[in-house]
């Protein structure tokens, strides 16, 4: 992957974080008697959701594979070769840590998302996303979650930093 294919893929994933706050039709059934400041608060909540994925995307599959094999390079003394394989590693588990960073993006955000948002027809829909009926449910079940990726990240991170030197 060149320089080039990660500012594409910064690009698609700003536009898509741009687009994301009309992803919901107004004449979607539960909307009619919301009023247009109320559509676009709700709106902008689900924007931000998509956004900390987003966030958690770039995070957990393209900058911990990039950077924590060099930190590494330069904390333990490794030589750059080794460093080089590790990052390989990161890239080989990428299929791995990129579906895991967008359920750890879509369950901080909503954990940390309005009750309000929540209650409405836009939150309902990230309400089936979690599993839940309830937003103590969702709460809970996001909380878990996002408790249990961090530790799986940090696993990764400590598998990477520990791995023998050839």
């Amino acid at each position: 992957m060149n320089p080039f294919d990660i500012l594409k893929l910064l690009n698609f994933l700003y536009k898509f974080s741009k687009g994301a706050a009309t992803f919901t039709k107004i004449d979607e059934p539960g909307l009619e008697e919301l009023t247009s400041e109320q559509i676009s608060d709700f709106r902008s909540h689900a924007q931000r959701i998509i956004r900390i994925c987003i966030i958690c995307l770039i995070i957990g599959a393209v900058v911990l594979p990039l950077t924590v094999p060099w930190y590494t390079y330069f904390k333990r003394n490794i030589k750059a070769s080794d460093a080089v394989e590790r990052m390989l590693c990161g890239v080989v588990l990428t299929p791995i840590l990129a579906p895991a960073s967008l359920f750890l993006g879509a369950s901080i955000g909503c954990l940390f998302a309005p009750e309000k948002f929540m209650r409405s027809p836009i939150g309902d829909k990230w309400l089936k996303l979690v599993g839940a009926q309830s937003i103590l449910a969702s709460r809970i079940i996001c909380t878990v979650l996002a408790l249990v990726l961090i530790g799986f990240f940090a696993g990764y991170c400590w598998f990477i930093y520990s791995m023998h030197p050839r």
